[in-house]
């Protein structure tokens, strides 16, 4: 019964991790273009700020092994539980 009601929730958390996961970048990529500026030095003009974009790449492949990665630890943690009950 432990390792169902893990399996059935591990799908919930799976989808708010990744999710989340994007969001975040997305955030923090953001956030950090605004922080970090190139400069053009040359030596008869003052140095140029510019934003700079930052914008994250995500590869189906590292989404899939976060999904499996999240399975594993589901499916582990409800094993344990479910050995002890």
């Amino acid at each position: 019964m432990l390792l169902v009601e893990a399996i059935l929730v591990g799908p919930v958390g799976r989808m708010i991790g990744v999710f989340t996961g994007y969001r975040l970048s997305y955030r923090l990529a953001y956030v950090l273009s605004g922080f970090i500026q190139p400069q053009q030095n040359t030596p008869f003009r003052s140095p140029e700020t510019q934003k700079m974009t930052i914008s994250p790449i995500f590869s189906p492949k590292w989404t899939i092994i976060a999904f499996v990665f999240a399975t594993v630890v589901c499916i582990v943690f409800g094993l344990y539980p479910a050995r002890k009950a």
